[in-house]
């Protein structure tokens, strides 16, 4: 393996690609290089509000993503790990019967800075979602 394509981990303290849907907003960092079909590891912070359960979640999971371009435009493919072995670090829970985007935006930050102050104490539940050798990113 070359000096370029080894698999370094990556911090959440970098800036991630945040989506905001109507009941969730999602983190997502790349973590390593793409694979031989160019779909990128991901790490994810998802806080969302379920009308099921009726409660906000933050937690950390991980995806895969890839963009192919057709044309001049680009076409983002995604694929949550919905594997029977999926985990999760759950960050945050709070029951609460209704959305509130106000409460969301404050969860979503909160469980941002606690996702970033448990890697940077070396948590390893935590830090194996920025590793790419990882079991978390096994395939």
């Amino acid at each position: 393996m070359s000096e370029n394509s080894t698999p370094t981990t990556v911090s959440p303290a970098e800036d991630p690609v945040v989506k905001t849907g109507d009941r969730h907003i999602t983190a997502k960092w790349n973590v390593g290089q793409p694979d031989a079909d160019g779909w990128y590891r991901q790490a994810r912070l998802v806080v969302d509000h379920s009308m099921h359960t009726r409660r906000y979640e933050a937690e950390l999971v991980v995806g895969r993503e890839k963009v192919e371009m057709r044309g001049r435009v680009g076409i983002t493919s995604e694929r949550p790990n919905i594997s029977q072995t999926r985990r999760r670090v759950l960050l945050h829970q709070q029951d609460a019967s209704r959305l509130n985007r106000g409460t969301l935006n404050t969860l979503f930050e909160s469980a941002l800075a606690e996702l970033r102050r448990r890697f940077a104490e070396g948590d390893e539940a935590v830090t194996a979602y920025f590793d790419p050798t990882s079991v978390e990113h096994a395939d």
